[in-house]
């Protein structure tokens, strides 16, 4: 998983999965202040 396809989720109104990639990228690395 990645930022670009949480982008691509969300650009093509699948905002429920983009939010799901968002949620599994900051688990994994919730530092990440790119993400927040």
């Amino acid at each position: 998983m990645t930022e670009t396809m949480a982008e691509l989720y969300a650009r093509q109104g699948l905002h429920e999965r983009a939010e799901a990639v968002y949620r599994e990228l900051l688990r994994r690395d919730p530092d990440n202040s790119r993400l927040e």
